[in-house]
């Protein structure tokens, strides 16, 4: 994400979210969806637009899979890390605030 978009996006972490539905859940797992979440934090002045978003997509479709596509991508104004430097996703009830 870097190499490719570093004049729109200073930062970028993807995260798996795994989401338990009413139907057809997967015995072994007891889940049954699972998205990609990509959050952006953009270069000053930068927006996260559809064209954005679309070459986005296409690369991570070209340089990865389809299925690392990302079911949501996100604008955010940080990337919230501890003082190691993890990151850190605040969630609500065990899944995210969407």
């Amino acid at each position: 994400m870097d190499t490719h978009f570093s004049a729109e996006v200073v930062d970028s972490v993807a995260v798996p979210q795994r989401r338990r539905a009413d139907k057809a859940a997967d015995p072994e797992t007891g889940y049954d969806l699972e998205r990609v979440v990509l959050f952006l934090m953009m270069a000053p002045g930068k927006r996260l637009d559809q064209d954005l978003e679309g070459r986005i997509r296409a690369k991570i479709r070209t340089q990865l899979s389809p299925r690392h596509v990302p079911a949501v991508v996100m604008e955010i104004g940080d990337i919230p890390v501890s003082r190691g430097g993890r990151m850190r996703i605040l969630l609500q009830n065990g899944s995210f605030p969407f």
